[in-house]
C-alpha cells in the first residue's frame, strides 16, 4: 500500500529528525563511525532495500517503523558504561510532536 503524500511527506520528517537526533547523540559523546550515522545509514539503506523487495506491500506505517527501528538500532544499545541508553518516550516526544507530553 503506497503512502498518501501527506503522510510520505510527514514520514521523511520523522526520519530528519531522528537522523538529526542521532546525529547530535553521536557528537555529543564522541561515537566513532562504527556505530556512528554513517553506519546508521548503511543498515537504514538495507532495510529500504528489503522493504522495496517485499512480495508483499506493507502499510506506510510499517514501513516507518522499520526505517526508524534500522536508524536507529545501535541508540538503543548500553556503550561505555550506558552512553547510549534508550529513553523511549523521550525519543518520540523529541522526533513527532504526536508523543509530546504537554
Amino acid at each position: 500500500m503506497a503512502p498518501t503524500e501527506g503522510e510520505a511527506a510527514a514520514a521523511e520528517e520523522v526520519m530528519a529528525r531522528a537522523a538529526a537526533s542521532l546525529a547530535q547523540l553521536c557528537a555529543q559523546h564522541g561515537i566513532d563511525e562504527s556505530h556512528g550515522v554513517a553506519h546508521a545509514k548503511c543498515v537504514l539503506a538495507h532495510a529500504e532495500r528489503a522493504v522495496s523487495s517485499a512480495h508483499t506491500p506493507l502499510l506506510p506505517s510499517r514501513v516507518l517503523a522499520l526505517r526508524l527501528a534500522a536508524l536507529l538500532h545501535d541508540r538503543a544499545e548500553v556503550l561505555v558504561l550506558g552512553v547510549f541508553a534508550l529513553h523511549l518516550g523521550e525519543l518520540l516526544a523529541e522526533i513527532s510532536p504526536r508523543y509530546r507530553r504537554d
